[in-house]
């Protein structure tokens, strides 16, 4: 019988705990670790390589060609985002305020030979977002920018996902993304799912992401 509705105190012992599935999110990709191993030295919040690979096969498994990535950083996610849709021909576009960021990001890309398919925008998301809504569609966004801005970045995001089109909010477990969690649920554009979940490398491990997809027949 289903005890979804049950109040857990703890794990149950029949079940893997979190360290057990870190052997799974290990990969090999010497790009990738010199990335991971930067983040980690400097203290820059990336996406891990469970986040890195969720998010590459939901673009791949949805056959996402337009990609908006809100936040660049590096470009370790924005690397994942590309090689998942390069097979297809899309593009990625990606959002970084800060200039000399972005110029790291450029050159990760091209590292990873993924420079023609990903394309890094200088500029603050927010004002990118209001000059762009009612004219840009994209299959797949990705927001990972200050939490405390998510709630005012659904409205235009959710103008700019094509119908079917997939939304993922990175890190909603944070208190400063709260308002935003109930103003998704309640979206009447937007099928919306809270997911508490365990991201081996992600920043943090334990966090919650946000899937969103809009409503309506492509």
């Amino acid at each position: 019988a289903s005890s979804w509705a049950m109040p857990m105190t703890g794990r149950p012992r029949n079940t893997f705990g979190p360290e057990h599935f870190r052997r799974y999110a290990r990969h090999d990709d010497p790009l990738l670790l010199r990335l991971e191993k930067e983040a980690a030295r400097k203290g820059i919040p990336i996406v891990g390589p469970a986040m890195g690979k969720l998010l590459y096969l939901l673009v791949r498994a949805s056959g996402a060609r337009r990609i908006l990535e809100l936040g660049t950083s590096i470009g370790y996610s924005a690397i994942w985002l590309a090689r998942a849709v390069a097979p297809a021909g899309g593009k990625v576009t990606s959002l970084e305020w800060d200039a000399k960021t972005a110029a790291e990001a450029r050159k990760n890309l091209a590292t990873a030979d993924v420079a023609g398919c990903a394309e890094v925008v200088v500029g603050d998301a927010l004002g990118w977002l209001a000059g762009h809504a009612r004219r840009r569609r994209f299959d797949l966004i990705f927001n990972d920018i200050d939490k405390e801005l998510y709630t005012a970045t659904l409205v235009p995001i959710s103008m700019m996902l094509r119908p079917g089109g997939l939304a993922v909010f990175d890190n909603t477990s944070f208190k400063s993304a709260g308002d935003f969690l109930e103003a998704a649920r309640r979206h009447p554009e937007l099928e919306v799912l809270h997911l508490h979940c365990f991201l081996p490398g992600h920043d943090p491990d334990d966090d919650a992401i946000t899937l969103c997809v809009k409503k309506g027949r492509r």
